[in-house]
């Protein structure tokens, strides 16, 4: 059993949490978090790109309805759709 003197504060649990969240890394680049870069999630499988690394500019990104990654845009089978740099467009 862990005494009280070995259990973590309240503080360091905080920033322990912090810290791994930090370390998920993102896109295909594979680099944590950077909130002065436009991202942009998958509609497929909720993993979140940056912008410049698959090809979306945040000024046109209002134009995407739908965005899948290159690995959806494999894996799922869509019908009815246009595709617009690395964007697919459904009409289903």
């Amino acid at each position: 059993m862990a005494t009280k003197e070995e259990q973590p504060s309240s503080r360091e649990a905080a920033e322990q949490i912090r810290a791994e969240a930090d370390e998920h890394l993102y896109c295909i680049c594979k680099t944590p978090y950077d909130p002065s870069r436009f991202m942009i999630a998958c509609d497929g499988c909720d993993d979140w790109f940056h912008g410049d690394c698959v090809g979306v500019a945040e000024k046109d990104s209002d134009m995407v309805d739908k965005y899948y990654c290159k690995r959806c845009q494999g894996s799922y089978l869509l019908h009815s759709c246009s595709t617009f740099d690395n964007t697919f467009h459904c009409l289903n």
